[in-house]
């Protein structure tokens, strides 16, 4: 009874808190005796790194990524048709000049707005900070390269399947209303 209370009160201070930042043991060099922070990014990935593995934020992690995969999985097996050797990807022949500008801008801005992708390469540089098990008990090596592996192949995989969609439009409103469904299934996490 208590202890259980007691799990389910920190699970729900966890998935409350806004910021997790995380001081360095190491001053900046200014010699003014402040600290470099690191933050962890605020996203269900980062409780993939810190919350237990029986928790609910972590299932809640475990089911935001699985979702996302499996919307970017049927989606893609749906798109590609591997029966036609031609043209698998089934991209439109003389496609109107106007969608192919949108359809540059349209790739151009799912690269730059793609998070998952970009937080994993900056936590593989800047590479696991020893003080994180301090802060969070929970937290590991393992479990921070689990959330690297998970961010950057969810990220990568919604980046692919939304070039596949971008590509096989005919019309500028199609590709709009493709782009914007792949970034809302993008910013589930």
């Amino acid at each position: 009874g208590g202890d259980s209370n007691n799990n389910a009160a920190a699970e729900m201070q966890a998935l409350r808190r806004g910021s997790i930042i995380i001081p360095s043991a190491q001053p900046n060099g200014n010699n003014d005796n402040t600290f470099n922070k690191r933050c962890l990014p605020e996203d269900t990935f980062s409780f993939v790194i810190y919350a237990p593995v029986t928790s609910r934020p972590f299932f809640l992690a475990s089911i935001v990524y699985s979702l996302q995969v499996a919307i970017f999985v049927i989606l893609a097996v749906d798109i590609i048709d591997v029966s036609n050797t031609q043209n698998p990807f089934n991209w439109p022949p003389n496609v109107e000049t106007p969608v192919r500008i949108i359809e540059a801008l349209a790739i151009v801005i799912a690269i730059i707005t793609q998070d998952d992708v970009r937080k994993a390469v900056n936590l593989l540089r800047e590479g696991f900070d020893t003080e994180l098990p301090k802060a969070f008990p929970g937290a590991c090596m393992w479990k921070w390269a689990l959330s690297i592996l998970l961010r950057g192949s969810e990220g990568l995989l919604g980046l692919f399947v939304t070039f596949l969609l971008v590509m096989q439009s005919n019309n500028v409103l199609d590709l709009l209303l493709n782009f914007s469904a792949m970034e809302f299934v993008t910013l589930l996490d």
